[in-house]
C-alpha cells in the first residue's frame, strides 16, 4: 500500500497451460477497490516471466518485493530472472530490466535505494532439464554448487541489475526461504548491515571399521547461524561471512535426537547474539563469534 493505492502481483494458470502474472494497482472509489492500472498492458505488453517458443510463460513466481517506486519479482523454472519494475507512474507501469542467474531468491530484502539482498537456493540449471528442453547447454561443465544462497544485488540502474556477490552453503537450506521471521537483520549505520541466517545441512561421512575394513556412510545433521555483514551503499558494497555459531549437539542418547532448524531464530542486541535452536539458546558476540557459551 502506498499513496492510497494497493499494489498486488497475481498469478493465474499452472505449469501445464502456462502462467499469467500481473502487476495490479487498485485504488479506493465509492467504497470499492477498483483496478486503475495493470502490467502487462497494451503499451507495455512484455510478460512477467520468460516465454517459450509458443509464447507461454512456464516460470512460476518465487518472490515479490515492493520498495518505494520499484517492484522486484523473481520467477523460476531453470534459472532465476530477477525483474525490476518501474511503478512510479500508474500510466507508465513497465519492466525496466532483468537479471538471469542460476537458482532463485524466495525472499527479497532491500537495504537501500541501490542494494537488494536475495535469499533462496542456488540450482544447477542442467539438473532441471526436461527431455525436450534445448534451452540449456547440457555439455556445460561449469561447476555450480547447489545449496542455500544469499546474494547482494545492485539495482541502482533499473535497466541493468547486477549481482555483486553471493555466498552458497552447499547441500543446505535456510528456513528464511519459507518464513521471513527466521531472518535476523540489524542496520548499524547507513552503510553497514548485519544479517543472521540459520542454515541446515546434511552431511555424509564415511566410517571405516578398523577390524573388517568395511565402509559405512553415516548421515549427520549440521545446524548453524551464519553471520553475514554488508558494508557499503552502492555498487562497491562488500558482503562477507563474519562467522558462524554452531550449537554443540548432546552426546546423551536420550538427548541426541534430531532437532530441525525449521524454527531456528536469533536476536541481535548491539554486539550480543542470541541463537535459538530447538529448546536451547547459545550466546556469542558479533566481533568474536567463535566465543560461544551455552546452551541455556
Amino acid at each position: 500500500e502506498k499513496d492510497d493505492d494497493l499494489r498486488v502481483v497475481t498469478t493465474k494458470g499452472d505449469p501445464r497451460v502456462g502462467y499469467e502474472h500481473h502487476l495490479n494497482v487498485l485504488s479506493p472509489s465509492d467504497n470499492e477497490l477498483k483496478l486503475v492500472a495493470q502490467l502487462p498492458n497494451d503499451v507495455y505488453p512484455d510478460k512477467i516471466g520468460k516465454v517459450n517458443e509458443d509464447g507461454i510463460v512456464q516460470e512460476d513466481i518465487k518472490s515479490v518485493r515492493f520498495f518505494e517506486n520499484k517492484a522486484f519479482v523473481v520467477t523460476f523454472l531453470n534459472t532465476d530472472p530477477l525483474y525490476v519494475l518501474d511503478i512510479s507512474d500508474n500510466e507508465q507501469l513497465k519492466i525496466t530490466g532483468a537479471l538471469e542467474i542460476p537458482g532463485y531468491s524466495s525472499y527479497l530484502h532491500p537495504i537501500s535505494d541501490s542494494l537488494l539482498v536475495g535469499i533462496g537456493q542456488n540450482v544447477d540449471p542442467n539438473r532441471m532439464i526436461f527431455i525436450d528442453d534445448d534451452s540449456i547447454n547440457a555439455e556445460d561443465d561449469s561447476p555450480i554448487v547447489e545449496g542455500a544462497k544469499i546474494s547482494l544485488f545492485d539495482v541502482s540502474n533499473m535497466a541493468s541489475p547486477t549481482e555483486i556477490h553471493s555466498i552458497v552453503y552447499e547441500n543446505g537450506y535456510t528456513p528464511v526461504e519459507f518464513d521471513y521471521h527466521a531472518l535476523t537483520y540489524l542496520k548499524t549505520s547507513d552503510d553497514k548491515h548485519r544479517f543472521g541466517l540459520p542454515v541446515e545441512r546434511w552431511r555424509i561421512d564415511t566410517v571405516v571399521d578398523l577390524e573388517s575394513g568395511q565402509k559405512t556412510d553415516v548421515w549427520s545433521q549440521d545446524n548453524s547461524l551464519k553471520l553475514i555483514e554488508i558494508t557499503g551503499s552502492d555498487s562497491t558494497a562488500i558482503m562477507i561471512e563474519k562467522g558462524s555459531i554452531q550449537p554443540a549437539m548432546s552426546t546423551e542418547p536420550d538427548q541426541a535426537t534430531y532437532v530441525s532448524g525449521w524454527d531456528d531464530r536469533a536476536i541481535f542486541h548491539d554486539d550480543d547474539i542470541y541463537y535459538l535452536h530447538g529448546n536451547s539458546i547459545w550466546k556469542s558476540f558479533w566481533q568474536t563469534p567463535e566465543l560461544i557459551t551455552g546452551p541455556f
